[in-house]
């Protein structure tokens, strides 16, 4: 797949995602639309870091990382956002 594929399909995987989160959202649940909310931030951050970089998409989770590597400019509230989301993210998804 070409840049321009690679991007789009980042793109386009993030609109569902979001998609996803606003309609569970509506159905009142939090929890996996946060997730999904998650998913449709890392895929946008992924598309702007396959439209900056020749390199392979790091198979990460971790918000502030990706965007970091995606040479996002970042104020400190940015971050703590980034960071939160994240925390929040693997805690659910990881929590016995």
């Amino acid at each position: 797949m070409n840049q321009k594929g690679i991007i789009n399909y980042w793109v386009s995987e993030a609109e569902e995602s979001l998609g996803v989160a606003r309609h569970l959202f509506e159905k009142e649940d939090y929890s996996y639309s946060l997730f999904f909310g998650h998913l449709a931030i890392e895929k946008v951050i992924k598309a702007i870091l396959a439209q900056r970089s020749k390199q392979q998409i790091p198979r990460s989770h971790n918000l502030l990382r990706l965007a970091q590597e995606a040479d996002i400019d970042i104020t400190d509230e940015l971050k703590h956002t980034l960071i939160r989301i994240t925390t929040f993210n693997l805690e659910s998804r990881y929590r016995l």
